[in-house]
């Protein structure tokens, strides 16, 4: 439910996480995720809750968090 999407995704707008939490962030909300899509009300209900969830974790990153994802984005395709 929306309460297990809001405890995995607290947990990560602390700090930037490294590769290997952000993985492990992935398989949850992966697992987290195939359990909804079979069903259509609770797709949108994922899809709502992970919408509002990942819009809460942005309020809460500072100025350094979000220059250090906008390098590491860049970096990406330089």
């Amino acid at each position: 439910d929306g309460s297990k999407l809001h405890l995995i995704v607290s947990t990560q707008h602390s700090t930037i996480p490294s590769k290997p939490v952000n993985n492990a962030f992935t398989n949850e909300l992966h697992t987290l995720a195939s359990k909804w899509i079979q069903s259509p009300t609770e797709r949108e209900a994922f899809v709502n809750a992970f919408q509002q969830e990942m819009k809460n974790a942005v309020d809460h990153l500072s100025l350094d968090d979000i220059e250090k994802l906008c390098s590491d984005r860049i970096n990406q395709y330089v």
